[in-house]
């Protein structure tokens, strides 16, 4: 499907809806309405929220297109990436339990004119508490970026990160994936496709019992997370080339450790520094 020019705005904010408290969407949709650059549609693919009907009451001036969920976590996400990728010019990822600086998809859209890909940091933000610092330290506007950065960490997701929908490629998700994300940007950025770092503004990443990565926390029951998301992301990886087995099967070895084994190796490691950034592991060709 194509858009004739002037039929639909060029910029799709993109997301994948579910049931959340009613605090968390509408700090979500407020954000968006708030925005300063306002010419977007919201592409929602719905996995179960069910009070849209107020959205709209609620916030009249946004252009929301709902569409039906997949049949998995990593679907939904292939989903809306797929339904944004022939229909605008710039996809600007927003998860919908984080919400967003007010000139996130100004400055996102202004910086994609000479790349094709950019990031924002973020800040981790917990109901009830004073919003932390920058989380991303070791980012700034001139550093490279390349698969090696995100090769044992990850900075990329789909809520601080926005692309010109030409470099969206085919995605065919492993239903295994937890961190799609990451896969997914690894993937492309591993492609060539030029990203860079923007510092002017942030995604306030919520914290709370239903998040995935909790990357402020540092202990044996998170290390454990980690690995199991890490043996799916190389998995998948090994099926690009087998040069991503060794990292596998290295963490299939940490897998195995008890948890005082684990708890010691804690006490070695960095404070984390980005989302899975807990456990590297070195290796060797």
């Amino acid at each position: 499907m194509t858009i004739e020019e002037g039929a639909k705005p060029s910029i799709a904010i993109v997301t994948t809806a579910f049931d959340v408290c009613d605090n968390i969407w509408k700090d979500y949709f407020s954000s968006l309405q708030g925005q300063t650059r306002k010419d977007f549609d919201v592409v929602m693919v719905n996995d179960g929220f069910t009070k849209l009907g107020e959205v709209r009451e609620m916030f009249p001036d946004l252009s929301i297109r709902e569409f039906s969920p997949a049949n998995s976590i990593a679907r939904n996400r292939q989903k809306m990436i797929e339904l944004v990728k022939s229909e605008y010019v710039y996809a600007v990822f927003c998860d919908f339990d984080d919400f967003f600086s007010e000139d996130r998809v100004l400055e996102s859209v202004n910086a994609l004119s000479d790349c094709h890909i950019v990031l924002n940091n973020l800040s981790i933000y917990k109901e009830g508490s004073p919003e932390m610092d920058p989380f991303f330290t070791e980012l700034d506007e001139f550093f490279p970026i390349d698969s090696n950065l995100i090769l044992q960490k990850n900075f990329f997701g789909f809520s601080n990160t926005a692309m010109r929908c030409e470099s969206i490629p085919n995605v065919d998700f492993c239903e295994e994936l937890v961190a799609v994300d990451w896969y997914f940007f690894f993937c492309v950025i591993l492609d060539g496709v030029k990203a860079r770092y923007i510092n002017k503004v942030l995604t306030y990443y919520r914290q709370y019992d239903a998040s995935l990565a909790t990357p402020e926390i540092k202990d044996v029951a998170q290390v454990r997370k980690e690995i199991d998301v890490k043996l799916r992301h190389y998995k998948a990886l090994s099926n690009i080339s087998k040069d991503y087995f060794r990292f596998y099967e290295i963490l299939s070895g940490f897998k195995r450790l008890d948890d005082n084994k684990l708890s010691q190796l804690l006490e070695d490691m960095p404070a984390a520094n980005a989302w899975w950034s807990i456990l590297e592991v070195k290796t060797s060709k």
